[in-house]
């Protein structure tokens, strides 16, 4: 039996940083780079693995190229369980700058059969888990995906996807992009459609935790961020953590900024940091909490 199975894109980053993008036509002295597993679902791999979860990993096939030994390298030294098929072909894979303050950029390749992959993986390791994580950017495959672990009675924590999606999920993580919408109405939406928790992410501003009747506000830690890409990814695999050790909301709040944090302090540390790291980081560093009174009445669209 698995503690958690991720669904998703599966590639090898090339993560590199300078202190600056170019303007075109220039370039950027590189000052540190590496290589690491990439694609959301297999960073949350990681980083639970290191959390000592037992973790299992699908999605698309990854080349019989060194890319693709390299990766399957690294899920052994996580020691993620892994049904990946491997094909006389190209492993998909990402360049990705970033700058000092944490922005980045990514150029893809060899990624257009991804999709195709995914939606027609085996989904069957599903029924071998206490939860799993799907990727909701992976359009029909995302779809088949959550349908499949619904119908298996598997609780699904759901990063992105559609409302439909999210409706069948236990625990749902959006990303605030559409500033058009206030973060508190979208986490009452959310809240509506997730069987229990509903997460919207802020970035360098926190996270808002919403459930039926009560909300928690939680504000990121004050760090110097280092590669700030996958963070989103360690995010979810601490909650997945937490999730599957029956932690209470502000606890889990508290260990996903905290793991959030950790992973944005190094260069490719996915899979670098247990529970007990996590646990001493919060110990030193608190980040602030507060539960919201009336969440979903008025003059709540905003965090302060």
């Amino acid at each position: 039996m698995l503690d958690l199975v991720c669904f998703g894109f599966i590639r090898l980053d090339t993560i590199a940083i300078a202190p600056s993008f170019p303007e075109i036509n220039s370039g950027a002295e590189v000052a540190a780079a590496t290589q690491a597993i990439g694609g959301d679902a297999a960073i949350v791999a990681c980083h639970a693995s290191g959390l000592g979860l037992r973790v299992g990993l699908i999605g698309n096939s990854i080349g019989n190229d060194s890319n693709g030994q390299l990766l399957l390298g690294m899920m052994d030294r996580y020691n993620i369980h892994q049904e990946l098929c491997q094909i006389d072909s190209s492993t998909p894979s990402n360049f990705v700058a970033v700058d000092r303050r944490g922005n980045r950029t990514w150029f893809g390749l060899h990624c257009k059969r991804v999709r195709d992959d995914c939606f027609n993986t085996p989904l069957e390791l599903f029924t071998c888990a206490k939860l799993v994580y799907i990727d909701g950017y992976l359009g029909n495959a995302s779809v088949r995906a959550v349908r499949f672990a619904s119908n298996s009675q598997v609780p699904i924590l759901l990063n992105m996807g559609t409302d439909d999606l999210a409706s069948r999920s236990s625990i749902s993580i959006t990303s605030y992009y559409d500033k058009s919408c206030p973060p508190m109405d979208l986490a009452r939406h959310r809240a509506e459609l997730a069987d229990i928790l509903a997460i919207v992410t802020l970035g360098d501003k926190g996270s808002i935790f919403a459930g039926r009747e009560r909300v928690l506000v939680s504000r990121a830690h004050n760090i110097s961020v280092v590669d700030a890409s996958g963070a989103g990814a360690a995010f979810a695999a601490a909650i997945a953590y937490s999730f599957l050790r029956n932690h209470e909301l502000e606890e889990m709040a508290r260990f996903a900024a905290a793991l959030a944090a950790l992973h944005c302090s190094v260069l490719g540390g996915a899979g670098d940091f247990s529970a007990q790291d996590v646990m001493h980081y919060m110990e030193k560093s608190s980040n602030h909490l507060r539960f919201v009174r009336d969440p979903y009445g008025k003059n709540t669209g905003s965090i302060q």
